[in-house]
């Protein structure tokens, strides 16, 4: 539980730090580029890497995985900054459909009451948490957030069903922030603002830290012995659900609706659900 609770943290970190760069000057396509270089320095001196990667099956699926984070972490921060950071959380926590379906489809994991339920509890907290923001019309950018934040989920169970260890979990996690990093540097290069502003680059700093944070601790979530992807994926997006509704409320002052407030009460009765069904 504590790996999962650790990954919460970092990702509500991550839109906090986009709704703060909104209004700080920083720039968010050079604090991306910035915070992928941070990502795959601070795995590689945090962590015992084997340099050996290239020779992994998983190198290749994982380097386009890499690019594919840039994708959607250009069009994440975009929408943050456009439709507000509870569409984006919601947007990007009611993605846990996709890996969850997996994981009980594909993967035949367990289903029981606890689980079904905990699911429609947080299900029913992301809708209560959007309220009268959902407007079909406004859900085209949010809507490739659902789904590509989905599948690169539910990818990194794949991963390790098809070999991937702890011990190559920094190589992994190199790979992706190094091919990443690679495609931010090419979009950016092509921008005619290449400059580096002190705020963004601090900003991609915290970013880049967040981000590593956010995929390492659930790696190692899903990596615990008797934690079915059924049951780490819900806790984890419906934690974020939770804790950047919390943060929103504290943080940013905004006022809880009578919605909102419901949808704290279905996040933590899902939340307890869901742990219970572990």
């Amino acid at each position: 539980m504590g790996y999962i609770l650790a990954s919460v943290l970092a990702s509500t970190l991550i839109l906090v730090l986009f709704r703060w760069m909104q209004h700080s000057g920083a720039v968010t396509r050079h604090a991306i580029v910035v915070g992928y270089l941070t990502s795959a320095a601070a795995g590689a001196t945090l962590f015992d890497v084997d340099w050996q990667v290239a020779s992994q099956g998983w190198f290749w699926p994982a380097a386009l995985e890499g690019v594919g984070f840039y994708f959607v972490f250009r069009i994440m921060a975009l929408t943050t900054q456009v439709s507000g950071m509870t569409i984006t959380s919601i947007a990007t926590k009611m993605s846990v459909v996709i890996p969850t379906l997996i994981g009980i489809i594909a993967l035949g994991e367990s289903v029981n009451a606890y689980k079904i339920t905990g699911l429609v509890f947080g299900i029913l907290s992301v809708v209560l948490a959007a309220g009268a923001s959902i407007k079909l019309a406004n859900w085209v950018l949010p809507l490739v957030v659902f789904v590509c934040t989905g599948l690169i989920d539910a990818s990194f169970k794949l991963f390790q069903l098809q070999g991937l260890t702890d011990a190559q979990f920094p190589g992994f996690l190199i790979t992706i922030f190094g091919f990443a990093f690679i495609a931010s540097l090419i979009h950016h290069v092509m921008q005619p603002d290449r400059m580096f502003n002190t705020k963004s680059t601090i900003s991609g700093v915290a970013l880049g830290l967040a981000n590593l944070g956010t995929v390492y601790f659930l790696l190692k979530a899903l990596a615990q012995p008797g934690w079915e992807s059924s049951i780490v994926y819900p806790l984890n997006n419906f934690g974020i659900v939770l804790a950047t509704t919390l943060t929103a409320i504290v943080v940013f002052g905004e006022h809880p609706a009578t919605a909102t407030k419901l949808s704290l009460c279905a996040a933590v009765i899902s939340i307890g659900l869901l742990y219970a069904a572990s």
